[in-house]
């Protein structure tokens, strides 16, 4: 039956059924189960099987597991032919969730740290893998930030997660990810190799700039005073730099220090230490991506940056050796030379590291040892790293300081914590402010006034609350009562808010008919974002009640009238749901923080940048002050000096813009649509972020043919491929370069059977090229049918006119 069912699947689809289920007969498959069953899940709904009857399902489901599946199905005593596709799941995940043993995967959760070297997002993405399995339940998230806190490998990271005491997981894994893609970005720009790493040794005398090379471990011993090392490519065989004539060679006069021989230098010296058959080597192949980088050594005299270090080694037979190490400020590890002789009899452990020579070849890591290393009273533990035909023993930077050997002083740079604007101006965080101008509302000349004589329903549990919010805007003045009788008078509307309380609301519908809305320019999201600058170093301002704190004159007043159970009111203060309230907000903002440098406004949200701290309090001071010679107030949810801060549903940080991972998230967790209706919802929120999105249109081409008139609902392969795909592009997009007008800016386009697409890219300081802005459009029917040539002209007119705002004028 199994092999009928599979001949009948494989004419309904081409793809691939997964590979058998090999978890061998421990508790390895308990860890492979989830997996397994997740690859199938996913095939069974892009194949079409979750279509066919429950017989077929199971079929396929054991075929696929393969010979385990009929020994397991015999214990669980199911009958495969009468049971149903979820039953006989539910019963295999029941029997290997039985194999997990939750204690032992909290031990792992509880003991994973990041390793030197590995990036951030393996590290959490690891946490996340185990801490599926460890049954945290509503702690889970709380968990693996406190992980990624004391875990990661960055102690100057982890003290600013800790710093943070409201840190919430999505906001760890984000200033981790930010403080991994800063040290990328600074080690570029400085022109560090964090993947090809040097180990510079400085000489005494005239070789003091002398750098030594990977040694060969199998070459003979130099026979004489002229004798080469192997051939090293288009390196010189006698000194290790350059290539270049035999009779200019800085070496030609040198006398090895490892050999005593003349002509060449130590680093390329062939000669074999004498005690390397005593030592248990380990020589086996690591990744190309894990590589530390030593650095260089300050260039002083030997005596004075050298130290003897008593060295101790654990779970070896080492009780304690002084032993010279050179003091090296550039270098991340400790290495240990081979020619030290107390190394005979220890067995070193596999190294996890790659350590590359000035040619980029990989050095000889001969293996690692955990010592305690000690210096008068201050002692440390370190890992040590073993390397063949070092010329001297190397001390990391880090040890050199935990040791007191080097103090660290930063020249011209003090560094001071981040003012408090609170204590600094503590009249503007208190109560509801107050604008000194009063604002007039104006109707037209034909407005027909509209008065409701009878009070909303109020639902009985929330009578209380909606009079206590009442007495409280009454306390504030931000409303009267009313006792005149009033052409005007709107209805009342109670929302319950996530806190308890009530949010009241006015139906001021038949007002906002009559009135005269001020013309003032609203700027769009995108107009406001382009105006960020290059700062570095972010300050949110936010308005408490924003409308509030406009006043109206005598005779507005009354027309904001309102009925209650309670009684008549009228808001003595720009009510919230006014039509023409965004305008005078808007107006009366840009007002006040008109001519200020590195400052947004965007209604009530005002960002403000600066380049660096010093730059950014004197604009955030500036801002403040100017806000409370107007009378406003600002509420709690301000933010200063940030990093990285959200504004106007974006992360901004020195790097670009980012998308909002609210937003991301929200898109991740959309669940398939089952409608029309539902699709618009999700193809809205994927336009929203679609300046992150390269060819959004021919990304989403498949689900808006559902949504053509004519269009039958039917939900196909093709469709979820293009809506797991978008997702899948989304939670990995770039990061947007932020806009700059003097910069050198180019307008790419590209055009398909199907759409057009643009890219507008800035060349940035160093030279990299980097988007600002994706945008796409599909091709009309018409447009469809237009020659290659004519397609591309199109695209390239197109993509200009979209971005005319920002190349026009260039």
């Amino acid at each position: 039956m199994a092999d009928d069912t599979i001949g009948n699947m494989s004419q309904v689809s081409n793809i691939p059924i997964p590979e058998k289920f090999d978890g061998g007969n421990g508790p390895k498959q308990g860890d492979l189960w989830p997996k397994w069953i997740r690859r199938f899940e996913r095939y069974r709904i892009a194949s079409g099987l979750n279509n066919k009857s429950d017989a077929e399902q199971v079929s396929t489901l054991l075929y696929a597991m393969g010979e385990c599946a009929d020994d397991i199905l015999k214990t669980l005593q199911i009958d495969e032919d009468k049971a149903s596709y979820e039953e006989v799941k539910s019963a295999l995940e029941n029997h290997f969730s039985d194999r997990r043993n939750v204690l032992v995967e909290r031990a792992r959760f509880n003991r994973r740290v990041q390793r030197t070297g590995e990036p951030v997002d393996t590290f959490i993405q690891d946490l996340y893998k185990i801490a599926a399995d460890c049954e945290y339940g509503t702690l889970k998230n709380e968990l693996i930030r406190d992980r990624i806190i004391v875990g990661v490998v960055d102690d100057s990271l982890s003290d600013r997660l800790q710093s943070k005491p409201k840190l919430t997981l999505q906001e760890a894994v984000q200033i981790a990810r930010q403080a991994e893609e800063r040290k990328h970005n600074r080690d570029v720009v400085r022109g560090d190799a964090t993947k090809s790493s040097d180990v510079y040794y400085v000489r005494n005398g005239a070789q003091t700039k002398g750098r030594y090379h990977k040694q060969n471990p199998r070459s003979q011993e130099t026979k004489g005073p002229h004798t080469p090392p192997k051939k090293s490519g288009d390196k010189c065989n006698w000194c290790g730099h350059e290539r270049h004539d035999r009779k200019v060679c800085p070496a030609r006069s040198v006398t090895c220090n490892k050999c005593k021989k003349k002509g060449h230098y130590q680093a390329v010296c062939q000669s074999k230490p004498s005690f390397s058959k005593s030592v248990n080597e380990v020589n086996k192949s690591l990744g190309e991506d894990q590589v530390l980088f030593l650095g260089e050594i300050n260039g002083e005299s030997n005596d004075s940056w050298t130290a003897q270090i008593g060295v101790n080694g654990h779970n070896t037979k080492l009780n304690g050796h002084n032993t010279k190490f050179k003091l090296d400020t550039g270098a991340s590890v400790c290495v240990l030379s081979d020619s030290v002789p107390w190394l005979e009899g220890i067995t070193l452990e596999k190294p996890q590291q790659t350590l590359r020579g000035p040619g980029g070849s990989k050095l000889k890591v001969m293996g690692t040892f955990m010592a305690t290393m000690k210096y008068r009273q201050s002692k440390v533990q370190e890992l040590v790293y073993v390397i063949r035909n070092q010329p001297c023993s190397l001390l990391s930077k880090k040890v050199c300081v935990q040791l007191g050997l080097v103090k660290l002083n930063d020249v011209g740079e003090v560094i001071q914590s981040p003012p408090d604007f609170r204590k600094e101006f503590p009249g503007l965080f208190e109560g509801l402010g107050k604008l000194k101008t009063e604002h007039h509302i104006t109707l037209c000349d034909d407005a027909t006034p509209f008065c409701l004589y009878n009070p909303r329903k109020v639902p009985h549990p929330l009578i209380p609350k909606v009079e206590a919010e009442l007495q409280s805007m009454l306390k504030q003045n931000v409303i009267s009562p009313v006792t005149v009788p009033t052409e005007w008078c709107s209805g009342m509307v109670c929302v319950p808010k996530p806190n308890g309380k009530v949010r009241i609301c006015v139906d001021l519908t038949q007002l906002n008919k009559a009135v005269k809305r001020e013309i003032h320019p609203m700027p769009s999201v995108d107009e406001s974002l382009s105006k960020l600058g290059q700062g570095k170093v972010f300050s949110k301002l936010d308005a408490n009640s924003g409308f509030w704190q406009v006043p109206l004159d005598e005779q507005s007043r009354l027309l904001t009238t309102f009925i209650t159970p309670f009684g008549r009111f009228c808001f003595n203060r720009l009510p919230f749901g006014i039509c023409s309230a965004p305008e005078i907000f808007q107006r009366t903002m840009s007002g006040i923080l008109k001519g200020l440098d590195g400052t947004i406004c965007q209604m009530d949200d005002v960002l403000i940048g600066g380049k660096d701290q010093v730059q950014h309090d004197e604009r955030v001071r500036a801002a403040l002050r100017r806000v409370q010679d107007a009378g406003l107030t600002l509420n709690e949810k301000c933010e200063f000096s940030k990093e990285s801060i959200k504004f106007l549903a974006h992360v901004i940080d020195d790097l670009g813009i980012h998308i909002d991972p609210d937003k991301t998230t929200a898109i991740a967790k959309f669940p398939t649509p089952k409608n029309v209706t539902e699709l618009q919802r999700f193809l809205g929120m994927v336009n929203h972020v679609g300046k992150f999105v390269p060819r959004l249109a021919d990304l989403n081409e498949p689900l808006r043919q559902l949504l053509h008139k004519d269009a039958v609902w039917r939900w196909e392969i093709a469709h979820q491929t293009a809506f797991l795909r978008i997702k899948e592009v989304l939670m990995s997009s770039e990061v947007l370069a932020r806009y700059d007008p003097r910069k050198e800016t180019i307008v790419a386009a590209d055009a398909s059977a199907i759409g057009v697409g643009a890219v507008l890219i800035q060349i940035q300081e160093d030279g990299d090229r980097r988007p600002v802005y994706y945008a796409s459009r599909t091709l009309s029917e018409t447009e469809k049918r237009y020659a290659v040539i004519e397609k591309e002209a199109l695209a390239a007119t197109w993509a200009c006119e979209r971005f005319s705002d920002y190349i026009t004028g260039l």
